[in-house]
């Protein structure tokens, strides 16, 4: 598994640089890595640039992978549907728009973006007011 996942300090979002094929063998392995800084810095935004990186599954396992990304999460006590999700991708990058479509239905917030800024804003614009 190629990825890397940091805490960004500035934005106060998680960000998980992935250089792998995204199957449910990077979903078990990925999702304890984020949820380890989701637990420790209570951060709910979360950005996976998966630029490099392409969909390695049927569309069957595609419409199936919200669940198992919830049931994944869920394994550290991380509600899924608590999260923000900006998806980083290249122009043309197959099946990441069906991806979209079936998280979003599943009542996951998760967006498509072709560009980094993009999507950092869009997370920051979700951040929760601090409480005090």
């Amino acid at each position: 598994m190629k990825f890397k996942v940091t805490y960004n300090e500035t934005t106060q979002i998680i960000e998980a640089r992935i250089q792998c094929d995204f199957d449910w063998n990077l979903v078990e392995h990925l999702a304890p890595e984020i949820c380890k800084f989701v637990n420790q810095t209570n951060s709910d935004l979360i950005f996976l640039d998966f630029r490099k990186s392409k969909v390695e599954m049927s569309t069957i396992k595609i419409y199936e992978t919200p669940r198992k990304i919830a049931e994944e999460f869920a394994k550290t006590g991380v509600d899924i549907r608590e999260l923000k999700r900006a998806i980083l991708i290249k122009p043309g990058q197959k099946d990441f728009d069906f991806l979209e479509s079936v998280t979003v239905n599943n009542a996951q917030i998760f967006s498509l973006f072709y560009d980094e800024e993009s999507a950092i804003k869009w997370l920051v614009s979700l951040r929760k007011p601090k409480n005090g």
